[in-house]
């Protein structure tokens, strides 16, 4: 089973606008709401490649209540802790004159330490040998930066396998923990080991984060794909230029990606080529989510793998 904690999610609202001006009276041409964050991005995509994938979280409030019916709608297993404040809206906006991409995200809700407690018990209680577990994104105020890095020690007791996506003290704090792998972009590998200044430091710098306990370390590059290493290869994974529409959850795309593709194979590279794949697709397209016109095999087939290091 895959199982996603976004510990802080929202509902965001991707609007597609002729061009925003701030100061003034905007109004958009149309407006889609998703059952969104980080997690759920992955948990979405994870679905909509016909993975089952359970969700958890903190879910409060009307903007709650409508996260988890969205997740049902999608094939989610809604398996959020309930809490008393309310969830948060972010708020998309996507400029057809420009291309600009704008997003708004509010700061999320005030989590107690019982309303912590519940989630980590419920994860805790759910979680079975073999399964995937992935944390991703930011954390609610009232919840500390070390709340994924105590969860994947819990979990080393069990057959898992943990994945973090998250940045700053979130990411740092996880990889004291030794999770089975870390999928930062660069900008938040950047805020954990400043001393990588460029591309070029990458591979030693991943090579060194999978001899101190972590089997998998990708680091995805925007338009220049990802850079991808474990205990026996340690490889680029390069994209062709394509039309970006919208980059908006184009991470959390790839994870859920190699989540879906390294549960069918179990093949690292196929896994990291696959997600690189349907992240372009997401980014091809208006909204944060896989689009059903794109043949993800091709896709595939067009990335290259060239050897890092």
């Amino acid at each position: 089973m895959i199982r996603v904690l976004g510990a802080n999610p929202a509902m965001d609202r991707t609007h597609i606008i002729q061009a925003l001006h701030l100061g003034e009276v905007n109004r958009v041409d149309s407006t889609r709401a998703f059952a969104g964050g980080k997690g759920l991005d992955v948990a979405r995509t994870v679905r909509r490649l016909g993975i089952p994938v359970a969700a958890y979280g903190f879910l409060g409030g009307e903007i709650g209540d409508a996260v988890r019916s969205a997740c049902r709608a999608a094939g989610v297993e809604d398996r959020h802790t309930q809490i008393s404040d309310n969830t948060r809206v972010c708020n998309i906006y996507l400029e057809q004159e420009t291309k600009r991409v704008t997003v708004v995200n509010e700061q999320g809700p005030f989590v107690t330490e019982q309303e912590q407690a519940s989630l980590v018990q419920q994860l805790l209680s759910d979680v079975e040998d073999g399964d995937f577990v992935v944390f991703s994104g930011s954390v609610p105020t009232g919840v500390p930066d070390d709340f994924y890095a105590r969860m994947i020690r819990r979990l080393a007791t069990k057959r898992v396998y943990t994945i973090v996506d998250a940045g700053g003290n979130l990411l740092k704090e996880a990889v004291a923990a030794r999770p089975w792998m870390i999928k930062p972009n660069i900008h938040e590998f950047k805020q954990v080991y400043p001393n990588v200044t460029d591309e070029l430091h990458l591979p030693a710098v991943m090579k060194d984060i999978v001899a101190s306990g972590i089997s998998h370390v990708v680091v995805t590059l925007g338009e220049k794909g990802c850079v991808a290493a474990s205990a026996d290869r340690l490889f680029y994974v390069r994209v062709p230029s394509v039309e970006v529409v919208n980059p908006i959850a184009s991470g959390d795309t790839f994870i859920g990606g190699f989540l879906a593709k390294y549960v069918e194979a179990g093949d690292f590279e196929r896994s990291v080529r696959f997600a690189s794949a349907c992240a372009m697709a997401n980014a091809m397209n208006a909204m944060p989510e896989l689009p059903q016109n794109y043949d993800l095999d091709d896709l595939t087939e067009s990335t290259k793998v060239e050897a890092a290091g």
